[in-house]
């Protein structure tokens, strides 16, 4: 079959075109005019193009003249109804009162059985030669963060604000690590520097360590750490959170920069 498409800038200019073309007789044939979706005119202009011979007794001038209306028009033969027409109406506007729309494969289906109905020929597939194109990809889902570990220490500890007040709810440098030590390892000699190696050569692996010092006077094995930024010490906190030291849980907060700062005297 000879196939054209045409592409209107307007709908209801669309429409009227439709109307007006569809069963038209031109030249000996009757054409038959469909909604076509705007993807398969680009599929369509990749296909062969076939030219089918004009009828015995074309007059290429007396068809102009008859189109533009001159005084050899040609004669216009009724338009038979086609069966099943009826119901691709009542199909647009039921689709219009119900607010649902066919998509265009489901609608050359349909069209396919009412074609098949009434003896005609049915219309052609939407991707000649090609598969249609691939559904959308669902939206990516961002992975889950991780949750927070359960922590199994005794209440005092987790309630210690220490030599600093409340914890700061935004990271920041500082952070205050709690049940690093007992009142057993402070009766060891150098225990201090002992936990100052562990803890710095721990946190060294976020980044620079600034400061570090395990409070003698802690009941709870608070160890305060400062580091050169808020990015590794947020690594750092999200390392030791949780995590077991020597048998303890280690239970780890921010602390505000200018009371760490003031109380310790680094920068």
């Amino acid at each position: 079959t000879g196939e054209f498409f045409v592409k209107n800038t307007k709908k209801p200019m669309a429409d009227k075109a439709a109307t007006h073309f569809n069963n038209f007789d031109i030249g000996g044939y009757r054409m038959t005019v469909q909604v076509a979706p705007v993807y398969a005119m680009a599929a369509m202009q990749a296909a062969p193009t076939t030219v089918l011979p004009p009828p015995p007794g074309y007059d290429p001038a007396a068809l102009a003249m008859g189109m533009m209306g001159g005084p050899q028009q040609a004669q216009q033969q009724p338009q038979p109804q086609v069966q099943g027409q009826g119901e691709v109406d009542d199909l647009e506007e039921a689709e219009t009162r119900s607010g649902f729309r066919l998509n265009a494969q489901s609608r050359v289906a349909l069209m396919s059985r009412l074609a098949n109905s009434a003896g005609l020929q049915a219309p052609p597939p939407l991707y000649p030669g090609a598969a249609p194109p691939a559904a959308a990809a669902p939206p990516a889902v961002a992975p889950a963060a991780p949750a927070a570990p359960v922590l199994h220490v005794p209440p005092h500890v987790l309630e210690d604000q220490g030599l600093l007040g409340p914890a700061s709810p935004i990271p920041t440098p500082c952070l205050l690590l709690k049940n690093m030590f007992t009142e057993a390892d402070k009766a060891e000699p150098n225990w201090q520097a002992d936990v100052i190696e562990d803890v710095t050569g721990e946190a060294s692996k976020f980044g620079q360590v600034v400061h570090c010092y395990p409070d003698p006077n802690s009941v709870n094995g608070n160890v305060y750490v400062k580091f050169a930024t808020p990015q590794a010490a947020e690594a750092a906190s999200r390392a030791f959170h949780g995590r077991y030291y020597s048998g303890r849980q280690i239970v780890c907060s921010y602390q505000f920069l200018q009371p760490y700062v003031t109380y310790f005297h680094v920068h």
